[in-house]
């Protein structure tokens, strides 16, 4: 992803604040993602195999939609769209990460650090998409 390109969006006569949105959720869910990847590397038991591939796909699914919505249109159907997708890829992984712990192939102190970032990184996001422009109406 072109990080430059979300950090350039502050260069479009938006207010600061407007305009660090889309990296602030880059980082965010750039770090869950990455912190999530090398947890799931190290999944082991029941399902274990499925979760990581769960976790693996989920966490590329955030990447591609944070890519689409950076290359999207500033407030276009395309950027809310690709902004929705990350939100359920972030639960999509939250959940997946939920159910390793429950089968037990993840500790708790892993689980609650991971859940945290995942939080973060769904705040950020929706903090993103509620600062989008309304549709217009017809």
């Amino acid at each position: 992803m072109d990080v430059m390109r979300l950090a350039g969006r502050a260069r479009e006569g938006e207010d600061e604040r407007l305009s660090e949105a889309p990296l602030q959720a880059f980082r965010a869910t750039d770090a869950f993602a990455h912190a999530a990847a090398r947890a799931a590397a190290s999944l082991g038991g029941p399902g274990g195999e499925a979760l990581r591939a769960d976790i693996v796909g989920a966490v590329l699914r955030c990447g591609a939609g944070l890519l689409v919505a950076s290359e999207s249109p500033r407030g276009s159907g395309a950027e809310a769209s690709a902004l929705e997708g990350v939100t359920r890829a972030l639960a999509g992984t939250r959940y997946a990460l939920y159910l390793a712990r429950r089968l037990g192939a993840l500790d708790l102190r892993s689980y609650r650090s991971l859940a945290a970032r995942a939080d973060a990184a769904a705040r950020e996001v929706r903090a993103l998409r509620e600062r989008l422009p309304s549709p217009r109406a017809p």
